[in-house]
């Protein structure tokens, strides 16, 4: 795994600070400082969350229009079908 360095500029800097100063660490009773590189590995855990649930809102909503397709064809079938029993003149 190659290490990569990330500069931040003043105001990134002081977010992350406060973020590690909000992120209590205990380690067998004792409160230890947070390692910056901990709001890295939250920020990428995060992103993964939220773009896979961007992806999965994606993949419902395109099966959701795949569904609906497929409902509207099954009506215009069943409206056809009735049409034609109508039009020979089976009533039920």
């Amino acid at each position: 795994m190659r290490k990569t360095t990330i500069m931040e500029n003043n105001q990134e800097e002081a977010y992350i600070d406060n973020w590690m100063k909000s992120q209590p660490k205990v380690v067998k009773g004792k409160v230890q400082d947070v390692k910056r590189s901990s709001f890295y590995h939250e920020a990428i855990a995060l992103h993964a969350k939220y773009s896979l649930q961007e992806n999965f809102a994606q993949v419902v909503e395109a099966e959701f229009k795949r569904l609906h397709e497929i409902i509207a064809k099954k009506d215009e079938e069943i409206d056809r079908l009735n049409f034609k029993l109508m039009a020979t003149g089976d009533k039920s």
